[in-house]
């Protein structure tokens, strides 16, 4: 850090002015001090708790510390803030989402396709949501819509061939699967899936093919498949 933000940081605390906090922040953010711009912030909110600017970098701060428990209560200001923003809301998704609450995360995001119908990412994570709720079907047509909202991210392929063979679908997700490595042909994860989707196939010539090749790419899941398939006929 430069002298001048370590003088800006030891001097200017005195201050009562929010926007003056607020700004002291925004600096402290520049150089990477998010402790140092969470008090700013904070102080800036409590000399005006309306100032909607010291909430959100705020929730930026927590986010970027990897504080999401403590975000939570900043995203759900920010929400009563401006009730009307998809962006809030999908927001406060977020942080519900990282601290594993499915439930409430998925209520988020679908208020958030309530408000903005073609939000690519409330789609994703509600998908998301759904299929660690292992609500299989829900998340296949989350990220079926998701590929008609974006064609181009092949994550939607990608989590939509898993769900299909968790759907018994195996030839569903081998097409999926065959999408991303079209674009992405050294993706070991996605190599992985589609050795598993051909050994379910009990298709031992093409199974082998991938789960070495994952196998070779450090995935150490392949090689209790690639032992059983030693019984395949």
């Amino acid at each position: 850090m430069d002298l001048d933000y370590d003088f800006l940081r030891k001097h200017s605390h005195s201050n009562n002015d929010y926007q003056i906090a607020y700004n002291r922040g925004k600096f402290a953010m520049d150089h990477n001090d998010f402790e140092g711009a969470l008090v700013d912030f904070s102080q800036s909110i409590d000399l005006n708790a309306a100032f909607e600017p010291a909430y959100e970098m705020k929730l930026h701060c927590l986010s970027k510390l990897k504080r999401f428990e403590a975000a939570i209560p900043i995203a759900e200001k920010l929400c009563v803030l401006n009730p009307k923003s998809d962006k809030r809301i999908f927001d406060l998704g977020m942080c519900q989402f990282k601290t594993e609450n499915y439930e409430k995360a998925k209520i988020c995001f679908l208020k958030t396709i309530d408000l903005n119908p073609n939000n690519f990412w409330a789609y994703f994570r509600k998908g998301e949501c759904n299929h660690k709720l292992k609500l299989k079907y829900e998340a296949f047509f989350d990220f079926t819509k998701c590929i008609e909202l974006d064609s181009d991210y092949f994550g939607s392929y990608f989590i939509r061939g898993q769900v299909r063979g968790e759907l018994f679908d195996e030839i569903g997700a081998i097409n999926d699967f065959r999408i991303v490595l079209n674009k992405m042909p050294d993706d070991s994860l996605t190599i992985f899936n589609m050795g598993v989707s051909y050994f379910n196939l009990r298709n031992k010539e093409k199974a082998q093919f991938f789960l070495k090749k994952a196998l070779n790419q450090g995935i150490m899941q392949a090689k209790p498949l690639l032992e059983q398939m030693e019984s395949f006929k």
